[in-house]
């Protein structure tokens, strides 16, 4: 038989879930304003090949956020199932074109303070001229990108320009750069950086006797912004390459109430020996916290590039 546990659990898909304060307290120093990228953590793929350059090309920064996604918990045969989806009515594409423009000028005005000449967009915009541009996702107004590593979300993509853009498919962003490299003899430095918002938690259990059973099944809601991940793609005009690796950050965030949730929606379907819940919401992104959290990556992200060509740690 199906127990109360339904309409208590599949009840909590309703409720925001937010970090203990605890948890709050540990991360509180390295997060929003003060977010700093844990280095302990960056893996540096043979960074010496681009650390022995002097001239660097920073041509784009490629700045991804969350504009959907989704969950699920349970389900199947005589199993309760919870099944959220989350909307993100946040920044304009105006606006995240301009947060991935400031991203870019960090990075490029934290190379130039170290002594290094910087190239940009401008001094190779002839050589990708004829590369073709990420279209964009009439559901969004904006080009998306699915990602393997973040199942049931979508990206909305952001460079500082519809021109710096540049789709590429399987061959990853910085190939279209090659022969810009090339030819002026710069180093290629290409970041990208990912930002999920909101974060949802699943859980569900089934317990069954010979004379009970039960099962639940919840999602949680934490209206944080995380750094999902950032990657640096380094390439040397002889073809030596180099990379940044920067994992998902949990505990140090760069918001840690990046917006509000607004219920849309709720379904409770009951079948008897077995029901699903099903919620669409919103989540109001807070602008002030989002602009302040995504610059406070940004600026963490150019010191760790032009300490790791400095070769410092």
């Amino acid at each position: 038989m199906r127990t109360a546990n339904l309409a208590l659990a599949a009840g909590l898909l309703c409720m925001l879930a937010t970090p203990t304060s605890a948890e709050m307290q540990s991360a509180q120093q390295f997060s929003n304003g003060n977010f700093e990228i844990n280095r302990d953590r960056v893996r540096l793929g043979t960074i010496g090949t681009c650390a022995k350059s002097t001239t660097f090309l920073v041509p784009t920064t490629y700045l991804y956020v969350t504009a959907r996604t989704k969950l699920s918990a349970g389900g199947g045969i005589r199993g309760v199932g919870a099944k959220p989806r989350v909307f993100v009515e946040g920044p304009t594409k105006r606006e995240l074109q301009n947060l991935a423009a400031q991203i870019q000028n960090q990075v490029i005005g934290a190379l130039r303070a170290e002594g290094y000449t910087v190239l940009t967009f401008d001094d190779v915009r002839e050589d990708v001229a004829a590369k073709s541009r990420m279209a964009p996702n009439p559901r969004y107004g904006m080009p998306t990108h699915d990602a393997r590593a973040f199942p049931g979300t979508d990206f909305v993509v952001a460079t500082p320009s519809d021109e710096q853009t540049l789709d590429y498919g399987l061959t990853g962003p910085a190939a279209n750069f090659g022969k810009a490299s090339q030819r002026t003899g710069a180093t290629l430095l290409l970041p990208e950086i990912y930002l999920t918002l909101p974060q949802l938690g699943a859980t569900a259990n089934t317990t069954e006797t010979e004379t009970w059973r039960s099962s639940s099944a919840s999602i949680s809601f934490d209206p944080a912004m995380h750094l999902a991940g950032a990657n640096v793609y380094g390439a040397t005009p002889k073809g030596g390459w180099c990379s940044i690796l920067v994992p998902e950050h949990g505990q140090r965030v760069p918001a840690t109430r990046a917006g509000d949730f607004r219920e849309l929606s709720v379904v409770d379907d009951d079948y008897g020996e077995w029901g699903r819940k099903r919620g669409d919401y919103a989540f109001v992104v807070d602008d002030r916290a989002f602009q302040t959290g995504v610059l406070a990556t940004g600026r963490t992200l150019s010191r760790l590039i032009a300490d790791s060509m400095k070769g410092r740690r």
